[in-house]
């Protein structure tokens, strides 16, 4: 059985409304209860959805070397990702 997180157990009232909807009875990875569920592959494709609405990735910025090294780099500039998962999660 594939890991799985009920409504219940969202902080978010958003993503918790969704899942009670449109998820299957199964037990909970979290509560172990069974309630309403998405897997975690379910919750990462609804997640990709909603990021890609959402979040553009950052510019790519030069960055000079340090010291001696005159090299020229580039650099994403932004938040990192799991910043935004646990943005759009609200935990």
């Amino acid at each position: 059985m594939a890991s799985a997180i009920c409504w219940k157990c969202f902080e978010s009232k958003y993503l918790s409304e969704i899942v009670k909807h449109e998820g299957e009875r199964e037990e909970c990875s979290v509560c172990g209860e069974e309630h309403r569920s998405f897997t975690i592959e379910q919750l990462g494709e609804l997640l990709e959805r909603k990021l890609r609405e959402h979040i553009r990735p950052g510019r790519e910025l030069p960055v000079l070397g340090e010291g001696d090294d005159d090299h020229v780099y580039y650099e994403q500039q932004g938040d990192p990702l799991s910043y935004w998962v646990q943005e759009v999660l609200g935990q």
